[in-house]
C-alpha cells in the first residue's frame, strides 16, 4: 500500500508541483491494540521494522537518486546558458 501511495506522488510530482513528502506514520502508537490507528507506521513501537519499512526504505533510495540526476541536468542546462 504505502508503496502505491509514494509511487503515484512521485510520478505526479512534475504535474502537481510536488516538492516534498513527509511520512507521518514512522512508528506504531501501540502495537499491542488491535485497532488500525493504534498500528498505522512502517515500524513497530519498539521501533523493529515492519515489511512497509524495508519497501520506503528502497524505494525512498531509488527516488532520491533519480531527483538529484534530474537536479544536475537541470542545473547543467541552467549553467550552460
Amino acid at each position: 500500500m504505502i508503496e502505491t501511495v509514494i509511487r503515484t506522488i512521485y510520478n505526479l510530482r512534475h504535474e502537481l508541483n510536488i516538492s516534498h513528502y513527509e511520512l507521518f506514520g514512522l512508528r506504531d502508537a501501540d502495537s499491542s491494540k488491535d485497532d488500525l490507528f493504534h498500528q498505522y507506521g512502517i515500524m513497530r513501537d519498539d521501533y523493529t521494522p515492519k515489511p512497509a519499512y524495508d519497501t520506503f526504505k528502497k524505494f525512498n533510495y531509488k527516488t532520491n537518486a533519480t531527483i538529484r540526476l534530474e537536479e544536475m541536468e537541470v542545473r547543467s542546462v541552467e549553467y550552460k546558458i
